[in-house]
């Protein structure tokens, strides 16, 4: 960071070795944090300017993503996008970690997660330093009895069951707010927070791991159509895929029934059916549910 010419060399050797593999780079990571090394965020506008010059002269092809601010501090946020230094972001790098609130519903300093969504695109958007482009290129949250492994420790550590459930609230939260262009998990294998356990041979394969894959089979590719959360606390998301109307239902820590439309089946968070009860009803709480469109036997 602080030496000019070892800096400019090592990220020229960086988008050498990786051009034609790697188009898009997060220039630095969570720079509003001490101890991963940056001081200031003017000492980060250098160091992206630096990164900023080589694209110009060099690699104008390649996606320089910045700002970089880890969790929900819109003056931190606010001073990254808007400065006099002379560098431009293609689009804006947000470590949107809610974990410290639990449920990605909760809120903090009054926003929920879609909130805050909201407050980093409008920033983003007004910004004359940046694309318009939102990347949250991480969140996660630290699994309860897993030190020394968890990156956090205290009433933010959650169970194995909550993990699945809040990975796919978060994902679903982040489509319907519909200013989103990626979101990653941080990060697929790892003892503390991972959709993956290596300390056992083989590696063990978490709820979340399923979650996701179910999150992911259902949705990409899908159309999103509707978005709402009623006076009960019932949050309900709507998507098309492929011709089929697919239904996200879950509530946040309440339970509710809720009646299985005629022609759709449930399926839990990993994709197995549930069975309703009698009277037609499916229980929700915490964990999502979907509603899927049964496909129609062929004449």
């Amino acid at each position: 960071i602080e030496d000019r010419e070892l800096r400019k060399s090592s990220l020229e050797k960086i988008f050498t070795r990786l051009d034609g593999r790697v188009k898009h780079y997060q220039i630095g990571n969570a720079v509003n944090r001490r101890k991963w090394a940056f001081t200031s965020l003017d000492e980060y506008f250098t160091f992206f300017s630096t990164a900023y010059q080589l694209k110009q002269q060099r690699f104008p092809h390649i996606t320089l993503l910045g700002g970089s601010i880890i969790d929900f501090e819109p003056p931190n946020l606010a001073r990254a996008l808007y400065h006099r230094y002379n560098i431009h972001y293609d689009g804006v790098a947000s470590q949107l970690y809610v974990d410290r609130r639990g449920a990605p519903e909760n809120r903090q300093l009054g926003c929920d997660l879609l909130a805050k969504i909201t407050w980093l695109k409008t920033l983003t958007d007004n910004s004359k330093k940046t694309g318009s482009s939102l990347w949250l290129t991480e969140t996660n949250w630290p699994l309860r009895g897993t030190e020394p492994f968890a990156p956090a420790v205290g009433d933010c550590m959650i169970d194995e069951e909550q993990q699945a459930a809040y990975l796919a609230r978060y994902y679903l939260l982040a489509m319907a707010s519909g200013r989103v262009h990626a979101c990653f998990w941080h990060q697929l294998v790892a003892p503390g927070y991972g959709l993956v356990d290596n300390r056992e041979e083989p590696p063990r394969k978490r709820k979340a791991y399923a979650s996701f894959k179910q999150l992911i089979h259902l949705f990409s590719g899908a159309i999103i159509s509707d978005y709402s959360e009623d006076k009960y606390g019932l949050y309900r998301l709507t998507a098309e895929n492929n011709s089929k109307e697919i239904e996200a239902l879950w509530t946040n820590d309440i339970a509710l029934d809720v009646t299985l439309p005629e022609g759709k089946m449930a399926l839990d968070i990993t994709g197995k059916i549930i069975l309703p009860k009698e009277n037609g009803l499916i229980r929700l709480k915490d964990n999502v549910v979907y509603f899927v469109e049964q496909s129609k036997p062929e004449i």
